[in-house]
């Protein structure tokens, strides 16, 4: 299962397997929204502060800092997740992976416990935003980067950075077992389709569109996908999709997907606080946020 953790007003909080607050973590000056990764031993975070990329253990020490000044945050980024650097820890925890926006876009890999950088090499993308970074088993991570024209994955070795041949798609989520991932593509900064890659060449395994999640009585050309879900399973994805309906006001729906045809499965009939609130943990479960601000894992 995934860690679970969520940015509060005094830091970041970390839970448990059975999702009960295990953990807060300190980030003075850390802004809402900003990039963020906790270990998968839940003993280190490291977090993008005003200034620098900071390590801190659960004593709330700081453990390094890399310099890194807070790229301005693009207009449409809110709520989404979206921030202009990207951090992840290797599935070992030995290191960290980091995307710097610049002019060119830089890759890093740091020495977990020092921050050290042991890999450092120039994207072949400028003035990007890092918005998802997943690491995988062979300790290689993927990139979902957005630009001014498209958007790109990338997968990024410790030599190189791979781009996914087909252009303006968002990634979405990898597959718990790090054999395939999911998209969607950017049609005018709404997502018109989801679709499943394998890993690691990229090849399309399904894909369905927004039009085949419209809910009966919506104009199906106006539905859209939104930019949050995941894998709920080896085999099942949860896509957010919304739509106008003549008789309510737009409404965001979670669609369970089969991620080997594409076929629509049917809604998960749950309510969340917004579109991106539900956090699907890749076992069969997910997270959501309560009324009262705590946690539901179902």
């Amino acid at each position: 299962m995934r860690v679970v953790s969520r940015q509060t007003e005094t830091g970041i909080e970390v839970f448990d397997a059975v999702v009960e607050s295990s953990h807060l973590f300190p980030a003075p000056g850390m802004e809402h929204g900003e990039s963020f990764a906790v270990s998968a031993s839940r003993e280190f975070v490291v977090w993008t502060g005003p200034d620098a990329v900071v390590c801190v253990g659960r004593d709330g020490a700081e453990l390094w800092r890399l310099p890194a000044p807070r790229p301005p945050k693009p207009a449409d980024a809110a709520g989404s997740g979206f921030s202009g650097i990207a951090l992840a820890f290797s599935t070992d925890d030995r290191t960290v992976g980091v995307f710097l926006p610049g002019d060119p876009d830089e890759w890093l890999m740091l020495d977990a416990a020092t921050g050290k950088p042991e890999v450092r090499y120039p994207l072949p993308t400028s003035g990007a935003g890092g918005h998802r970074l997943f690491a995988l088993a062979d300790g290689r991570m993927l990139l979902g980067v957005t630009t001014e024209d498209d958007s790109l994955v990338l997968l990024l070795g410790a030599e190189d950075a791979v781009a996914h041949p087909e252009n303006d798609r968002m990634l979405i989520d990898v597959a718990p077992g790090l054999d395939g991932f999911m998209t969607g593509n950017n049609d005018d900064a709404d997502l018109d389709d989801v679709t499943f890659h394998a890993l690691p060449d990229g090849a399309v395994i399904a894909r369905t569109t927004a039009a085949r999640l419209a809910a009966e009585g919506e104009d199906a050309e106006q539905c859209i996908v939104h930019w949050a879900g995941g894998y709920l399973d080896a085999d099942t994805a949860i896509v957010v999709v919304s739509g106008e309906h003549p008789e309510h006001s737009e409404e965001w729906r979670h669609h369970r997907v089969d991620v080997r045809t594409g076929e629509v499965l049917g809604d998960l009939f749950v309510t969340t606080i917004d579109e991106y609130d539900l956090q699907a943990l890749g076992d069969g479960t997910y997270v959501i946020t309560d009324t009262d601000g705590t946690l539901r894992r179902m």
